[in-house]
């Protein structure tokens, strides 16, 4: 999966169709291992129930100098309350980077565990 855009973009494969109850509260996890060109790429990315992007954003830079590339694994997770019924959880991320250089993912998960809201 590559992504260039500087816009949101859904992640290929890493969406969760899932039915809730009244009362119960999905807990959402998604990690990506991502790629990046160089050390001041900056990924960011983020959780959506039914297209609405839900919880905190995470970005992620690397920490260290590298014209070679540099890969990173990043990890989401919120803790959602939704309506009854069924609620479709996605991963979104976007090159947060200036200009139009080419990011890349060859892993993503997303897991969705659902519990009583007690």
């Amino acid at each position: 999966v590559s992504l260039t855009s500087g816009s949101f973009t859904d992640y290929t494969g890493l969406s969760v169709a899932i039915s809730m109850n009244t009362g119960e509260i999905a807990h959402v996890v998604a990690t990506i291992s991502v790629s990046v060109a160089t050390a001041d790429d900056q990924i960011t990315a983020r959780i959506t129930r039914n297209g609405t992007a839900i919880g905190t954003e995470q970005a992620c830079t690397p920490n260290k100098s590298s014209t070679s590339g540099v890969n990173m694994v990043m990890a989401i997770a919120v803790t959602d309350a939704p309506s009854s019924g069924t609620n479709t959880y996605k991963v979104q991320w976007v090159n947060s980077t200036s200009g139009a250089r080419t990011i890349y993912s060859v892993r993503g998960r997303i897991e969705v565990v659902v519990s009583q809201n007690t």
